[in-house]
């Protein structure tokens, strides 16, 4: 399944209505910050997920960003169409997809095999599901 992220519940954070949780995916570190919780612990096993628009790519690491997120990916696949460009990448053992405008594809000449890096900001990314 694409955008899909099998992570563990590391820290929860609330202040006041926010929560910011922070999970461990494979050694990575994922933030995500949220006004609602499922019902869930710390070492909890959770799928996460992001809509596909709400991946952003780049071809080098953004040393200097308010993006909490960053995973290093290969591109597998690219599916240019008239305005929007698809990006499949492969983030771990997580198949990502990013969908992008032709302009921003064409502009940093995303090809099959380019190492890139997908930025999810903290309040786009979502628990999906609690594995319990």
């Amino acid at each position: 399944m694409t955008n899909e992220i099998k992570a563990t519940v590391g820290e929860i954070f609330k202040s006041d209505f926010l929560h910011v949780v922070k999970f461990d995916y494979n050694g990575i570190k994922l933030s995500m910050m949220s006004l609602e919780l499922p019902n869930m612990q710390i070492d909890d096993k959770v799928l996460l997920s992001v809509k596909p628009t709400h991946i952003s790519l780049s071809k080098l690491y953004p040393t200097e960003t308010t993006i909490s997120n960053i995973l290093s990916s290969e591109v597998i696949d690219v599916q240019n169409g008239e305005v929007l460009s698809m990006v499949l990448l492969k983030a771990g053992k997580s198949m990502l997809e990013s969908i992008i405008t032709l302009e921003a594809s064409k502009k940093l000449g995303i090809e099959k095999g380019d190492k890139m890096y997908a930025l999810i900001k903290s309040s786009e990314l979502f628990v999906k599901k609690v594995l319990k």
